[in-house]
């Protein structure tokens, strides 16, 4: 069954916006910039993870397609392992105008949420990070960083 693609850019909004990961993600997206802003303390320095993921993404993209999203299934000790992304995947392949086979399942994207938040509370020092010291905290610690 094919898929009808949306013919204008409203279209593609439209349709986007229907899917539940793209909102997931877009109120992330959101989230993140409020607290950013309601931290403060902005810095240049704030700009590298965006400039580095810039960067890196498409090498990332590619061997995320390459290696997860097309891994074979494998043969171990007479059972069959295939992951459920290479085989979700596979249905893409299928048809790739059905616009749910393009994005991103919504258990994906709360797995991926679920990571972020692991590795802000396992690295609360880590600069980068949105709420890691705001300057108006060090008045309370003294100057102190740690």
């Amino acid at each position: 069954m094919m898929t009808v693609c949306p013919r204008t850019l409203a279209d593609a909004r439209r349709e986007f916006l229907r899917h539940r990961s793209p909102r997931i993600l877009l109120a992330c997206l959101f989230l993140a910039l409020a607290a950013r802003l309601l931290v403060g303390g902005f810095t240049w320095w704030n700009v590298v993870p965006f400039v580095v993921v810039v960067l890196v993404q498409p090498f990332l993209e590619w061997t995320i397609h390459v290696f997860v999203l097309h891994a074979r299934p494998r043969r171990i000790a007479g059972r069959t392992f295939d992951t459920v992304v290479a085989r979700d995947h596979r249905l893409h392949h299928q048809d790739p105008r059905d616009i749910p086979l393009i994005l991103i399942p919504s258990r994906w994207v709360w797995y991926l949420i679920g990571s972020v938040l692991i590795f802000g509370l396992a690295f609360p020092g880590w600069p980068m990070r949105t709420t890691s010291r705001p300057s108006r905290w060090r008045s309370c610690t003294n100057g102190r960083t740690s």
